[in-house]
């Protein structure tokens, strides 16, 4: 299922395969803990899903993503003492449909 324009409701962190895979051993206890430091943060976001994605993992979000929250997801995955933080784990929103087709991201 496509949408007509681009859908801001994802959010892109380019990590290494290696700390996809730490990370997807327990992503209901990840997309927990982001949401409480979310809602601490007092963001009216929430994560719905993590999907691995090329070159990284896709977040699909309730609400198009600020910076503020792009921040407070940036912090809780440089903490997380199983992934690898010395590779930019930058948080962002796609750029284009075509971007996210060849991400093989499901336009929702």
């Amino acid at each position: 299922m496509t949408t007509k324009g681009l859908s801001r409701k994802h959010v892109i962190v380019l990590i290494s395969e290696d700390n996809s895979n730490t990370l997807f051993q327990s992503v209901d206890m990840h997309i927990n803990i982001m949401n409480r430091q979310l809602l601490n943060a007092k963001s009216d976001i929430s994560i719905n899903c993590i999907c691995p994605s090329w070159n990284g993992i896709t977040l699909t979000t309730n609400k198009v993503a600020r910076a503020s929250d792009f921040i407070v997801m940036e912090k809780y995955l440089k903490n997380l003492e199983n992934i690898n933080s010395n590779n930019n784990l930058v948080p962002c929103l796609p750029q284009s449909k075509s971007f996210l087709k060849i991400l093989g991201v499901q336009l929702i």
